[in-house]
Parts: C-alpha cells; sequence; structure tokens
C-alpha cells in the first residue's frame, strides 16, 4: 500500500511540477530570493532557447495525454471512498475499484516514465551531471529530510521527471 501511496505522491508531483515550472518559466519573476523556491532546479542549467521551448512542448503534451487519466483516477479513489462508507462493505467491489485505480496509477507512471526519457533526450551531458549533483544535493542536504517534517519532505529530487541519469549511467 505505501508502493501505491508513493506512486500516487510522484505523480501528483509531477503534475505540480508541470504547472509551476510553466509559471516560472513563462511569468520571469522577480529578483527576490524567494523566487528561487519556487523555480524548477533544471532552470539552473543555462537551458538554451530550443531546450526550454522543446522542455515546454514536452510539458504541455505531458499535461494534456494524462489530463484524462488524472480526473479519472480522482474520480476512481472517490468512488473507493464511498464503497467503504458502509456498515458491510463489499469486498469484491472494493477489489475490482483498487484494481482500476492500480491500472490507472500505472498508466500515469509510465507516460511519466516516457516522458523523463525525452526529458533527459534534451539535456547536454553536461546538464544531466549538474542536475543530479543538484538532485543529490536536495535529497541528502541538511533541513531537506525524509517525510512531512523535512523543509521539503516528500517533493523528492525537485525535477518533475526525477533526477537526471547519474554520469555513466546508460538509458
Amino acid at each position: 500500500m505505501n508502493k501505491k501511496l508513493l506512486t500516487a505522491a510522484i505523480i501528483l508531483a509531477l503534475v505540480l511540477g508541470i504547472a509551476g515550472a510553466a509559471l516560472a518559466a513563462s511569468s520571469g519573476g522577480s529578483s527576490s530570493s524567494s523566487d528561487n523556491q519556487w523555480k524548477p532546479p533544471f532552470m539552473n542549467l543555462n537551458l538554451t532557447d530550443d531546450q526550454l521551448s522543446k522542455l515546454r512542448d514536452l510539458r504541455t503534451e505531458f499535461f494534456n495525454k494524462t489530463q484524462d487519466l488524472r480526473s479519472e483516477l480522482q474520480k476512481k479513489m472517490f468512488e473507493l471512498s464511498n464503497l467503504y462508507l458502509s456498515n458491510n462493505p463489499d469486498q469484491a467491489q472494493i477489489e475490482a475499484k483498487k484494481a482500476e485505480i492500480d491500472k490507472l496509477r500505472s498508466q500515469l507512471k509510465d507516460l511519466s516514465e516516457q516522458s523523463s526519457q525525452e526529458f533527459n533526450k534534451i539535456l547536454t551531458q553536461q546538464q544531466k551531471e549538474q542536475l543530479s549533483q543538484m538532485a543529490a544535493r536536495r535529497f541528502f542536504g541538511m533541513g531537506m529530510g525524509f517525510g512531512m517534517g523535512g523543509h521539503r519532505g516528500g517533493r523528492g529530487f525537485g525535477c518533475p521527471w526525477g533526477a537526471a541519469q547519474p554520469s555513466g549511467a546508460t538509458q
């Protein structure tokens, strides 16, 4: 069950990361230091205009591909919670609904992994290494604990598609 919750959290972080990065990329923002907390880490990679354009297109495509799936997942989760609101919940219906939810989560995960692979194709090897280093610092850094108590707990690597492959890793 924890694996399913983690997958759901990753998908939610992905969706929220996409929306936040789109806003940050399009608004220009102000020069205040608090803007950095909203700025996706990959924006510190000195991306070219071509890379930014490809990234925007990739994120828009991902958002559009997953919009119906995310909506359907939310609906199924609501239906599951309603199944439990009974003195004698029907376990067969509950298990069937869980299977439907798992299938939707799997589809979202597959699309997320595809998007991650496409994201890595946009970056240069040096940018992938920089992103990997940023992810390691963010993941293992002081005050960035796991869970709700940490400064950025539960947000993972800070990149909507996960950390770039470490140098030497194959795709």
